[in-house]
């Protein structure tokens, strides 16, 4: 069996889960988080059911509902960052990925 390789969907539910949430208000907890958690992990079984891998469009969109899920729980902006690096650390898909744009002070 090989060895497990993350890709850009497990890696953005992984972190979803573990990134400290700061904002007690279900309303938005549950606009912010569980229904981007929710959007991801359904990529994610749609993959793992046609045993295919994710397109750029699915990788972005990931990626682009983790960024919703740290506004929602109130991640510190150098938090963010660090956190989209180890996701393309982790999964070597930043070339892959030249548009995705990183948090800024601008646009958190």
């Amino acid at each position: 069996m090989g060895e497990y390789v993350p890709t850009v969907i497990s890696e953005c539910l992984r972190i979803v889960v573990c990134t400290r949430n700061s904002n007690w208000n279900n309303d938005e907890y549950r606009d912010g988080v569980i229904e981007p958690y929710n959007k991801i992990q359904e990529i994610q079984n749609d993959l793992e059911r046609n045993n295919k891998t994710a397109t750029v469009e699915q990788m972005m969109e990931a990626l682009e509902m983790l960024k919703t899920v740290f506004k929602t729980k109130k991640v510190p902006l150098e938090e963010q960052i660090e956190r989209f690096n180890e996701v393309f650390d982790k999964t070597q898909a930043r070339a892959v990925l030249p548009n995705f744009k990183m948090p800024t002070e601008d646009n958190i």
